[in-house]
């Protein structure tokens, strides 16, 4: 068996390491697997297909952001990359992000319509299905928002202004793919996508999943020496990637704020994309790709917070499980689906005294109950599933 996945990145962020994961797990089975992405650079030991290049990057960018024609630039590109297509011949063509400044969803899905392959795609967001944006959210009324709802253009993928016909050109062509299966991480992306123009096809629901050899229980003192922190202090620990308004930062600030200095301290790790006013009572550190640090971060902080508005199924839950650290979260998206009441607590949205009572509940969770419990999301037993879709 012959698999192509095609994503934005490759080896680069929570959706780029899940490539890989499947990767490693298709070829450890005996199978081909090859990658086709869009930006930044693969790791060595993987056969991959790159398209474009930066400049393929920044004209698709300049047509975003001024006739908000996001997934609809990069032709040539994506005609170079149906031509690779068929020369490789794959039988699973398995999708991820389209969107990222790098690809034509048109040119790319009239060769899918017509290719017979057997086609997966995992939806880790909310833009194959939204007018603009890669998160949407529910209207008052428990309803996915009108076709023509006026989203935040400010959100990414940014434009300038929309003429809204981006929701349109992608319903036309999502809406007739012959062997199509949808994956979503989370039951909540699974409820969405079924309420959505994609309802007519099978949706199935695979949690993303943790590698146990890289985040386990690792505490280590030095690490907070080196930082300046008191060992008498309990660490509320934040991650993400990048920390815009969707993921909250506010609440990690407030929380700074609230909780006893002389007992507490609340750690930020990841870049800041907005002008916050930090708290003078917060360690905010900008970024760490060293995957030991952060497992040892993890494994010092008392508990993890994830304060999202808005995510399909976070990894970093996953990763603080793994090294004993219970979560405390919103009762947003799909972040809640990785905890039970014996692992971390779930609390009402933008609420900071929630989070306050959360932290005070976790106090009597156990370490070992919440490392057992992480082991349901191990990554091989999670992307097997996988495997059975391509139809092992």
């Amino acid at each position: 068996m012959k698999v192509l996945q095609i994503n934005q990145y490759c080896g680069f962020g929570s959706t780029g390491k899940i490539v890989l994961d499947i990767a490693d797990l298709v070829i450890a089975n005996g199978d081909e697997c090859r990658i086709a992405y869009g930006r930044y650079e693969a790791p060595e030991g993987y056969e991959t297909y790159k398209m474009g290049g930066k400049f393929n990057n920044y004209e698709h960018v300049l047509e975003t952001r001024l006739l908000d024609n996001h997934g609809f630039a990069s032709r040539y590109a994506t005609h170079k990359l149906v031509k690779y297509i068929k020369n490789y011949n794959p039988d699973v063509i398995h999708l991820h992000c389209l969107h990222g400044y790098y690809l034509n969803i048109k040119i790319l899905f009239d060769y899918l319509v017509v290719s017979g392959k057997k086609i997966v795609w995992t939806f880790h967001d909310c833009w194959a299905f939204s007018d603009h944006a890669a998160y949407i959210d529910y209207d008052e009324n428990g309803n996915l928002p009108k076709q023509y709802a006026k989203e935040d253009l400010t959100e990414y993928p940014t434009a300038k202004f929309s003429p809204f016909h981006n929701y349109k050109r992608k319903k036309e062509i999502f809406s007739h793919v012959p062997n199509l299966t949808i994956v979503t991480p989370s039951k909540w992306l699974k409820e969405m996508t079924e309420q959505s123009f994609f309802s007519q096809y099978p949706v199935e629901v695979i949690h993303n999943g943790i590698d146990l050899t890289k985040f386990y229980p690792d505490k280590n003192d030095n690490l907070l020496v080196n930082y300046g922190i008191s060992l008498k202090k309990k660490i509320i620990l934040g991650v993400a990637s990048v920390w815009d308004k969707r993921k909250g930062f506010i609440y990690m600030n407030q929380l700074a704020e609230s909780l006893p200095i002389d007992d507490y301290q609340v750690v930020v790790i990841g870049k800041l994309a907005g002008d916050y006013e930090i708290s003078d009572k917060l360690v905010h550190i900008a970024q760490t790709e060293d995957v030991n640090e952060m497992r040892q971060w993890y494994s010092n902080s008392a508990v993890f917070v994830n304060p999202t508005l808005f995510d399909n199924f976070p990894t970093t839950n996953l990763e603080s499980l793994a090294c004993g650290t219970p979560v405390v979260t919103f009762d947003t998206g799909g972040s809640p689906e990785a905890l039970n009441f014996s692992v971390g607590y779930v609390v009402k949205e933008k609420n900071t005294f929630d989070i306050l009572e959360g932290i005070s509940h976790v106090k009597l969770i156990s370490k070992s109950e919440v490392i057992n419990w992480s082991k349901n999301f191990e990554k091989n037993k999670k992307y097997n599933e996988y495997l059975y879709l391509y139809g092992r």
